[in-house]
């Protein structure tokens, strides 16, 4: 009989359950979305660093005062890339570690909002109660990844929602839905704290945006010492007109020809652009929903109604910023 024994029988009686069922279902959509945008596959970032292992045995320009002719050479490693030293490879394995961890607790809070639905539509309590403490473990992993120091989140919620009565089942019903919202917001906004340190923001906008760059400048600097071909991107460019690539560059596109050089590279250049763009504009996608989480569990455990539409906007949106970091590597 929590919410008697608490004097907010009116709020627990108030509580709509369509609209925890809608919060539920936004808030899987909304973890899963993060969770994707979140994820980079170890053998892409794998190649990158054999990539960069790879590029740096060709010589970077010589120094302009090193005369007419030798600046006049052309360097296939313009930007003078060297193998990821014991710092970068520190830097990365601190980026994974945050990375691994984050995409575990965004995976377990959709497992959470899953069961607030069933919540919300049939009962159950103690799948929530489980998930909970499954998506507080993850939080807690995550948090102390990024401040060793913090103080955890309470993970065992054993018996808090089960345990929540009314006059009615569907009183009952509504005021284990409330306490269960409650958990679930309460451990949003310690996890949002965390993904807004700026030490754990940059260290996905700043080693994902080190990983799109210098990824491209090694693909550049490969094709021009006539390893690559880069048939793939004027292919992407015909198709985009309806066309098809010239029979008479069947053979492949190499960088022999300065025009086609300097085509490539600003193609690129552009992927690089809309990557990076992508990678902070989808941080802040990412943790702007969250909020907006919080915002909608305040209102179902009052009692008042809810909008989704801004978050829905938003998962869309992030969504869609996948969908361009994806296409732009």
């Amino acid at each position: 009989m929590a919410c008697i024994l608490a004097g907010t029988l009116a709020a627990c009686s108030n509580v709509n359950l369509d609209a925890a069922k809608a919060l539920g279902r936004a808030g899987q959509s909304a973890a899963g979305s993060a969770a994707e945008f979140a994820d980079v596959p170890r053998s892409k970032y794998q190649a990158y660093i054999e990539g960069l292992a790879f590029i740096s045995a060709y010589p970077p320009p010589p120094p302009k005062n090193a005369g007419p002719n030798a600046t006049a050479q052309r360097s296939c490693n313009p930007y003078g890339l060297t193998p990821l030293g014991e710092t970068g490879q520190a830097l990365a394995a601190r980026y994974f570690e945050l990375m691994d961890r984050r995409r575990a607790m965004l995976d377990k809070l959709s497992d959470v909002y899953g069961a607030f639905e069933a919540l919300a539509s049939y009962g159950a309590a103690e799948a929530v109660e489980s998930g909970i403490a499954a998506f507080s473990a993850a939080a807690n992993d995550y948090i102390r990844a990024v401040d060793p120091s913090a103080t955890p989140v309470k993970t065992n919620v054993s018996g808090t929602i089960a345990a929540a009565g009314g006059m009615l089942v569907e009183d009952a019903q509504k005021s284990k839905v409330r306490q269960a919202s409650i958990a679930i917001r309460e451990r949003l906004e310690a996890v949002l704290t965390y993904l807004n340190r700026e030490d754990s923001a940059s260290a996905w906008t700043e080693m994902r945006g080190e990983q799109v760059r210098n990824g491209h400048r090694v693909a550049a600097g490969l094709w021009c010492a006539g390893l690559l071909d880069a048939s793939p991107i004027i292919d992407s460019l015909a198709s985009g007109y309806g066309m098809k690539i010239s029979t008479a560059k069947s053979g492949g596109i190499t960088a022999d020809d300065p025009r086609l050089r300097q085509g490539v590279e600003g193609v690129l250049s552009i992927r690089e652009e809309q990557a990076n763009q992508a990678i902070t504009s989808g941080y802040n996608a990412m943790t702007a929903s969250i909020g907006d989480l919080i915002t909608e569990h305040r209102k179902v455990e009052a009692g008042v109604p809810i909008d989704l539409e801004f978050l829905q906007t938003r998962i869309a949106r992030l969504q869609s910023l996948v969908e361009t970091l994806t296409s732009a590597e």
